[in-house]
């Protein structure tokens, strides 16, 4: 019997003061308190990525740059360290390690190079129309409770805050997903709900979660477990989600993985999915093309994104799965409940889910391994040869 924790998806988006580092302080006790807030921040961080297969990790864009240069120094934070045990400041955990960690974040927020795009990770990647920050135009008139936010982390970061604060209060406005979106700043804040009018929609009101780093731990804890045979359950057809055969066919081999967080992940997106259903239908929602999807999905905490149109045509079929009836169809929009990059050769597990919206359902066209794609890359997994979508020189 594998035991696992049930929570459906959350999303939270990780504010730059996160990894904000105030400059050397010859306080040895100030010091102390700014190098161990930024550590232990790290230190939950990890362990959300690692531990929490419940929650979506959303990062703004462009943190590098916001950020002091101190912060991205790690020999000069290792000094400072260094600096805190001569004077018998010793931190509880592994602070090396910790940097190591944060060293490597930050080469993603700089350049995520497996998908050719700089910074924003998350949802924020995935919604259309979001290559940069949310627009300062639109998001700049909101009013809220400007006490929320710590002086001491100055305008510069107060700035993006308030883009994103802005940006998650439309979501949540515009696809009911006020119980899903966080947004994480640094210290010991406890859940807070807050208040945001908007200039967008006529100065409507909305509501955005903010919490504090140190209470995020607390907040999803939950002890509620469920066994195998529920799991299955949740693989039949029912009044919200049908299954195609090719579902089916390979729900078995999904389910004999071992790896507790793998399963409880695409249980949690699918759990989600089926919540979204509910939520169409009772706020009668029209949702009619592909953008708008992506952006009620993501909203929710699930990452989700269409495929290039080329796949219609694709002579390998890589995007055609069998519907309830057993018949093919073309698949575009799918979840991405697990991603390993291609550069730890770790692709065969990565997981997809294929969807789309039929007779006010979700048809689940393929849960399983990242499909073989048309790439621009010399090892072209393509093997049509003289197929007209098959990259030049390949």
């Amino acid at each position: 019997m594998i035991i696992l924790l049930v929570f459906q998806m959350n999303s939270l988006t990780m504010d730059t003061s996160i990894f904000a580092l105030p400059p050397e302080n010859e306080n040895i006790d100030l010091e102390y308190k700014n190098i161990k807030t930024f550590l232990t921040n790290l230190e939950i961080l990890q362990y959300l990525e690692k531990k929490c297969p419940s929650i979506t990790i959303n990062y703004m864009n462009k943190i590098p740059e916001t950020l002091s240069k101190i912060n991205n120094d790690s020999s000069r934070i290792k000094k400072r360290i260094y600096r805190l045990k001569d004077n018998d400041k010793e931190l509880e955990y592994s602070s090396i390690a910790l940097l190591e960690y944060w060293k490597n974040i930050y080469i993603k927020l700089c350049y995520d190079i497996e998908n050719n795009r700089k910074g924003k990770i998350g949802i924020h990647e995935n919604i259309p129309d979001r290559n940069n920050d949310p627009d300062e135009g639109i998001y700049r008139e909101i009013i809220y409770n400007k006490n929320i936010y710590p002086e001491k982390y100055g305008n510069n970061l107060l700035k993006t805050f308030e883009k994103y604060l802005g940006f998650i209060a439309e979501l949540n406005y515009k696809y009911f997903s006020e119980n899903d979106n966080y947004i994480v700043i640094s210290d010991n804040l406890q859940k807070y709900k807050i208040e945001i009018k908007m200039c967008f929609s006529n100065n409507k009101i909305s509501n955005v979660n903010i919490i504090g780093m140190q209470n995020v731990i607390n907040l999803f804890d939950n002890n509620e477990i469920i066994n195998l045979d529920k799991i299955k359950k949740l693989f039949i057809s029912n009044a919200n989600i049908i299954y195609g055969y090719d579902v089916s066919i390979n729900i078995n081999k999904e389910l004999s993985n071992k790896n507790n967080n793998y399963l409880s992940k695409i249980y949690n997106y699918l759990s989600t999915t089926d919540l979204i259903v509910n939520i169409i239908r009772e706020k009668n929602m029209n949702i009619n093309n592909e953008e708008e999807w992506t952006r009620l999905i993501n909203s929710h905490g699930c990452l989700c994104s269409p495929d290039n149109e080329k796949y219609i045509k694709c002579p390998l079929k890589t995007r055609h799965f069998k519907n309830e009836q057993g018949i093919k169809e073309y698949f575009s929009l799918h979840l991405k409940p697990i991603t390993y990059s291609k550069k730890y050769d770790h692709k065969n597990l990565t997981r997809r889910i294929y969807f789309k919206w039929v007779k006010d359902k979700f048809l689940i066209g393929w849960i399983g391994e990242h499909p073989k794609s048309c790439s621009n890359e010399p090892e072209s997994e393509c093997v049509k040869i003289n197929c007209q979508y098959r990259p030049k020189g390949h």
